[in-house]
């Protein structure tokens, strides 16, 4: 069992895959009736709640009926005080290339987000689900080299049945650092289910409590684990009594 924290915490949660199921698409998921009272309650209880994602901080917003919580966006470009990003000008090119492989995989689901293009593949047969995600990978990995030519990097990072290209300053782990760097005084607890998250699990793991989600067999950097998103609410609800 993992130690609950006697002191308030700062409480860092990754949206899909960890408050909320996994969804074919973005825009499928299904949103658990108490989520909203549950993170309101944590804040209640003294603790510091901020969603970490790589969705839009509005969106997320939106799915939560706007409560009161921060929330960390695009893996840490939206949310804190500084401006966003200009996107990156090889980013119109990646669409493009990824329009024309979405005519052999018409399922491929591609999400612009303005600053970061994710490839889904879930929705894709179980059959071509692998070679839309290597075709995907190859336009990405060229561009990523193609951008080394520009002032500003991009990079690719493969998760759950999505591949995305991001600009190098996308990153949860700088993100979750200056969380931690503002909150000195709160216990820090980081939980996430994909690879995006094991970016952020070494930032916690000398100060905090690092948590990944999913089955065991996957590698992680933490030694703490929880199965679901239903273990997860069980987790979180202990942190209020």
């Amino acid at each position: 069992m993992i130690n609950i924290p006697k002191t308030p915490c700062l409480l860092m949660l990754d949206f899909d895959g960890t408050l909320v199921p996994i969804a074919p698409t973005p825009e499928q998921i299904q949103i658990p009736k108490d989520l909203p009272d549950l993170l309101l309650s944590l804040q209640k209880a003294g603790n510091h709640i901020v969603i970490v994602s790589g969705r839009h901080a509005a969106d997320i917003k939106k799915w939560l009926n706007n409560i009161a919580i921060e929330i960390i966006g695009l893996h840490g470009l939206e949310g804190f005080s500084a401006s966003i990003l200009p996107r990156h000008p090889l980013l119109n090119q990646a669409l493009k290339k990824l329009r024309t492989l979405q005519k052999k995989f018409p399922k491929l689901f591609i999400e612009d987000k303005t600053q970061i293009i994710a490839v889904h593949t879930r929705v894709l047969p179980e059959g071509s689900q692998k070679s839309a995600m290597l075709a995907a990978m190859i336009i990405f990995d060229a561009l990523v080299e193609e951008s080394l030519l520009f002032e500003r990097n991009l990079r690719l990072l493969k998760g759950h049945c999505v591949v995305e290209l991001r600009p190098d300053e996308a990153s949860k782990a700088l993100a979750v650092q200056k969380l931690v760097n503002a909150h000195p005084h709160l216990y820090p607890i980081y939980i996430g289910d994909d690879t995006t998250d094991e970016e952020a699990f070494p930032v916690i793991n000398l100060k905090g409590t690092s948590i990944r989600v999913g089955p065991p067999d996957i590698e992680t950097k933490t030694t703490h684990r929880l199965a679901d998103v239903n273990a997860v609410y069980g987790f979180l609800k202990r942190l209020i009594y």
